[in-house]
């Protein structure tokens, strides 16, 4: 022990280079198998809310910053001219169904038509053929055969028209039917949007930022107010890249809140972030390099998204809180480390 204290008496500046070299190397261990930061904050799902359909609101369930169920209502618009438009397409539908109908009585009647002309047709064409048999043995005079000739080729025509018609008919059923199929998507249409008069939470959260009154008018697409989703929370951490080598998803973490630093939830690494915005442009569209310390230079810092495994109703979370985050890698990869450094020296 005493030669070991000369030893450092005698050889300060190796003891100190040591001293500094375990001390980064126990540092650069810690750092990676225990990747801490406290830039970190709660987040959640968060969704504007905008209503399907422009008008009037007439009622308001809910106030700002209060929870609600999935399912409960939230506002509701003015919703008579919605309910008139589907009266008009119910009866617009009825209308058009009647005239399917009407159109496949139709085609029936021109079946038993053609079936009549048919029949026509073919005695027609029986007795002018008898009649021309005949009249070539001189039976019947010549005048007679061609009676029935011309009496055969009137049947023929009038199955042709028959026919026609049918085809007619069948064209004019197609299109109504399809005009039945037009009309029933635009009564869907308007009885979703009679639906959407009445606007429900989609989950369990919590009303924010929401300012607005019985009366105002509002629009689809334009948000009035927001919608926090309680039922899963997250904490965005940034750590440096310095701190992301052994980073994975599925990791355990420790979290603390600034709200409450007495309790530890616990988290799971959901995901990792694998790019940032560095790079700018300019006018002339050249990349444009930012001038920086040429002393010290900081690391770039990449969003690592940890799920919170533990809520606990009786702490409630509030979006954007700042947080320490702890993610406990759990790296045996002591040797890997220690030969990195080794390079690194």
């Amino acid at each position: 022990m005493q030669g070991f204290k000369n030893f450092v008496v005698r050889n300060k500046a190796i003891t100190f280079f040591f001293v500094v070299l375990l001390t980064g190397f126990g540092y650069y261990f810690w750092l990676h198998r225990k990747p801490y930061t406290q830039n970190a904050f709660l987040i959640a799902n968060v969704r504007p809310i905008s209503p399907f359909v422009p008008g009037y609101i007439t009622d308001i369930y809910v106030k700002n910053n209060q929870n609600v169920k999935k399912g409960e209502k939230l506002f509701s618009l003015y919703a008579e001219p919605y309910k008139l438009t589907v009266e008009k397409l119910q009866n617009s539908l009825d209308a058009a169904e009647y005239n399917v109908k009407s159109l496949e009585e139709q085609m029936l009647k021109d079946q038993a038509t053609i079936k009549e002309k048919t029949y026509q047709y073919e005695n027609a064409q029986y007795h002018a053929k008898l009649a021309t048999d005949l009249s070539l043995k001189e039976a019947v005079a010549m005048q007679t055969a061609e009676t029935r000739q011309r009496e055969e080729q009137a049947a023929q025509a009038a199955l042709e028209i028959a026919k026609i018609s049918m085809l007619v008919t069948q064209q004019q059923l197609n299109s109504a039917k399809s005009n039945v199929k037009s009309i029933k998507a635009e009564f869907r249409n308007a009885e979703i949007e009679l639906e959407e008069t009445t606007i429900y939470a989609n989950g369990d959260g919590t009303i924010c930022n929401m300012y607005m009154s019985v009366g105002a008018y509002v629009t689809p697409g334009k948000a009035i107010f927001s919608f926090i989703e309680t039922g899963k929370w997250w904490v965005q951490a940034n750590f440096k890249e310095t701190e992301l080598a052994y980073l994975r998803e599925g990791q355990k973490a420790q979290i603390r809140l600034w709200q409450y630093p007495w309790k530890i939830f616990s988290g799971t690494v959901d995901q990792i972030g694998w790019g940032v915005n560095r790079q700018s442009e300019s006018r002339e569209a050249v990349p444009v390099v930012e001038r920086e310390n040429e002393w010290f230079l900081l690391p770039q810092r990449f969003p690592v998204q940890i799920a919170i495994d533990n809520p606990d109703p009786s702490t409630p979370f509030h979006l954007g809180g700042s947080a320490y985050v702890i993610v406990e890698t759990k790296t045996n990869q002591f040797s890997e480390i220690f030969w990195q450094l080794w390079n690194f020296f």
